[in-house]
């Protein structure tokens, strides 16, 4: 089990996959970052949250794994501060 495969539970995730729409089965969130000043205005900053489909690589070390970005794929999706404080 890859990395990208454990991070599509988190209920963050599941959050950002619901408010995309007609997404493959075998897409995935892989990253996020807040953006704005989290620390001194929260209200005001995003969660930033991308994803893509990924295929398995053909050769070398990681040969069989989910680890190729599919070009074309990649979406992303932004969160409220309200919408992950609901997760809580």
């Amino acid at each position: 089990m890859s990395m990208l495969s454990n991070f599509q539970s988190d209920p963050m995730a599941i959050l950002a996959r619901s408010k995309m729409r007609d997404l493959p089965e075998d897409f995935m969130i892989y990253a996020f970052e807040w953006l704005g000043d989290i620390i001194n205005d929260r209200a005001s900053c995003v969660l930033k949250m991308t994803g893509a489909v990924f295929r398995e690589a053909k050769r070398g070390p990681r040969k069989g794994q989910k680890c190729m970005m599919v070009k074309g794929t990649e979406r992303m999706v932004f969160l409220t501060p309200d919408e992950v404080n609901t997760l809580k």
